[in-house]
């Protein structure tokens, strides 16, 4: 007598399975840090913008615009403004000041040749950007800024721009760095997040002083670097770090008076 037979079993699907690599393919849009210097030249109005690991610097041209938004007293803006700088363009007769306004969502700024703010360098930076200052060097005979950059894990890096470096106009190729180092210390992270602020002595020294941790100031005299020291080249403008105890856990601020 024949059995049936009991159906073949379903083939395994393990062998079938794909994996999926998510990845976002837009830059990052929210604004974290903004300022005004003069970073491609001298005579430069450069704004900086700091978008998550990127940096943004829009050079203000010459050319003005009869399309800008005209001063009112309610002008909606569509998005959250994050930044606002007002700033005064080159032959502007009426001499009023405008204003540049960035919200948190992403856009595309225009690139073409009247733009007012055309985006001049776009940098990408390894690592999440808190705090970013420029500064002058002492002793250099150009007189462009220099762009202090620290990161969320205490990272930093000191950039500048050179436009007789060979490349593609707006690549990160043109950008010369001076110094990178880590500032990271054992502590308590500071509450209010870290602060940085540009500092002077009755002397005249420089120094950049950083809060990143409760109860202790990081500070980085500005100039020379001492021979073989780590981080520094022969164009380093930062000395080594050191640092400064404080009997005041609670540090809110910090101001060069």
């Amino acid at each position: 007598m024949e059995l049936d037979k009991p159906p073949p079993a379903a083939a395994s699907n393990t062998s079938r399975e794909f994996g999926h690599y998510v990845v976002t393919s837009h830059k990052p849009g929210s604004t974290l840090v903004s300022c005004k210097c003069s970073f491609t030249a001298s005579d430069a109005i450069d704004l900086i913008v700091v978008k998550s690991n990127r940096i943004e610097v829009r050079t203000l041209s010459s050319t003005t615009e009869s399309s800008l938004l005209p001063l009112t007293v309610d002008v909606p803006i569509r998005g959250r403004i994050t930044s606002l700088i007002p700033f005064n363009p080159p032959n502007n007769s009426t001499r009023t000041s405008h204003l540049f306004v960035l919200t948190s969502t992403a856009t595309t700024p225009s690139t073409t040749e009247s733009s007012l703010l055309p985006l001049t360098v776009d940098v990408p930076i390894r690592g999440r950007i808190t705090s970013l200052i420029p500064f002058n060097p002492p002793g250099l005979t150009t007189r462009t800024s220099h762009l202090f950059v620290l990161t969320s894990t205490c990272h930093y890096t000191v950039l500048s721009y050179n436009a007789n470096l060979g490349g593609e106009k707006g690549g990160a190729n043109r950008i010369v760095t001076h110094d990178t180092g880590c500032v990271s210390d054992v502590g308590r992270p500071a509450d209010c997040g870290p602060l940085l602020c540009l500092v002077e002595d009755p002397g005249g020294r420089k120094a950049l002083c950083l809060h990143l941790y409760q109860g202790s100031l990081t500070l980085l005299p500005i100039g020379a670097a001492p021979p073989g020291r780590k981080g520094g080249g022969s164009n380093s403008v930062l000395g080594p770090p050191s640092s400064v105890r404080l009997n005041e856990l609670n540090t809110s601020t910090i101001l060069n008076i």
